[in-house]
């Protein structure tokens, strides 16, 4: 082999090697998420809704409202501002189960 291969050969190596260690990073990082399905009273409206939250069991924080039924879904989770995360992490009682 030339020494051309010999570099072609280590480089695609390494790049495999590469992605490989990033999606078993992001695929370790994932695994502390929890999901949550619960009824709670948005601080917006005030009415009582049913929305499926995604919390983090490390640090006991909500990090995102995936689905809520007094929101339009935006295919990247509810479409509102999310308000209601900042009041559960604050300790505020708004679940109602």
């Amino acid at each position: 082999m030339e020494p051309q291969d010999w570099l072609l050969m280590v480089l695609t190596l390494g790049g495999g090697v590469a992605t490989a260690s990033v999606q078993i990073g992001r695929l370790r990082a994932r695994k502390h998420l929890q999901v949550v399905d619960c009824r709670i009273a948005c601080p917006q409206t005030g009415s009582g809704i049913a929305c499926t939250l995604i919390r983090d069991a490390r640090s006991g924080t909500y990090v995102e409202v995936r689905r809520c039924s007094g929101a339009p879904s935006t295919g990247r989770g509810a479409g509102c501002d999310q308000d209601c995360l900042t009041w559960l992490n604050l300790g505020v009682p708004l679940r109602e189960d």
